[in-house]
């Protein structure tokens, strides 16, 4: 996810005294290199009297490039553009094949949408796809990205900096090769990161006929059984070996938490959704087994 017109190491500026405006990428299980704000201003000396357009698509040469390799048939070419005018962002698709959505609203017509600060925009497609989330998703904000967290200070007991690096070793997540982050173990007791576990079992299950492996020891265990945290472990993690690390490895282990968060709730809205349609099949089960049979017509032939 790029844009040509965003700087990764600046913050955006203001413009003639105008706010800055964002497309604030909203959080996907898909591990993108680094999730960048998209900042929405005028060029250098463009004026605020002015309008001016920012085009959208999947093609190199818009502005604001939507694409990854994995998601590329969602978005178009030129799938829509932004018309900003002082302070006011409207929003255009472009006639694009799968659409482009504002708050669940499809943008049609020539008058676009004119956006405001929280409005939810998705472009190619519905929100959830099978297993994954539909990464082109935004927030439209005015506000810049917080800055990544700052280490939190350690605890009387911590280890030295030497010592955390020669415990990291043992710590590695073996899918990602990075220090473990939310923990889970398989159900054959290896360990790696719970979005790791997730889909390597969304992998093995789509090509082992419904079986869940192990991508460490290839031991096949029952479907139904799912990775385990390992609460103690994380914790351990987070209070003696995370002060030590860098602020770019703390800011992309941030993003990885938030799209954990992200996952369990979508989990637990499935669930859910599942547990209402079991309900009412039952009821209706119940209330056909409880209605009166039908009494027979009988018609007598003289």
């Amino acid at each position: 996810m790029s844009s040509n017109n965003a700087d990764d190491s600046e913050e955006p500026e203001q413009v003639d005294g105008e706010p800055a405006f964002f497309l604030r990428q909203i959080r996907s299980r898909v591990a993108l290199p680094r999730i960048q704000d998209i900042p929405l201003r005028p060029p250098r000396g463009s004026g605020s009297e002015n309008t001016y357009i920012l085009t959208i698509g999947r093609h190199s040469e818009n502005d604001i490039v939507v694409y990854h390799k994995d998601f590329e048939i969602l978005t178009s070419k030129h799938h829509g553009f932004l018309s900003i005018y002082q302070n006011e962002v409207t929003l255009f698709d472009s006639g694009s094949t799968n659409g482009t959505k504002v708050n669940d609203v499809s943008v049609q017509g020539e008058q676009g949408v004119k956006l405001k600060v929280g409005d939810k925009i998705l472009f190619g497609g519905p929100e959830h796809l099978s297993n994954k989330f539909n990464i082109f998703h935004f927030v439209f904000t005015d506000q810049p990205r917080a800055p990544p967290p700052q280490p939190r200070p350690r605890p009387a007991t911590a280890m030295n900096a030497q010592q955390a690096a020669l415990v990291t070793e043992d710590l590695t997540c073996p899918v990602c090769m990075e220090c473990l982050l939310i923990p889970h173990a398989m159900g054959c007791g290896h360990v790696m990161c719970g979005d790791c576990a997730c889909r390597a079992l969304e992998m093995s299950r789509s090509v082992n006929f419904n079986k869940n492996r192990c991508p460490t020891c290839r031991a096949d265990f029952h479907h139904s059984e799912h990775p385990s945290p390992c609460l103690a472990l994380r914790t351990f993690i987070e209070n003696h070996i995370e002060p030590y690390m860098e602020q770019d490895e703390l800011a992309i282990r941030a993003e990885r938490k938030e799209m954990w968060r992200n996952r369990e709730d979508y989990v637990k809205r499935v669930k859910e959704a599942e547990e209402a349609r079991r309900r009412q099949a039952e009821e209706e089960a119940q209330a056909l087994a409880q209605a009166p049979a039908p009494v027979p017509e009988v018609v007598i032939v003289e």
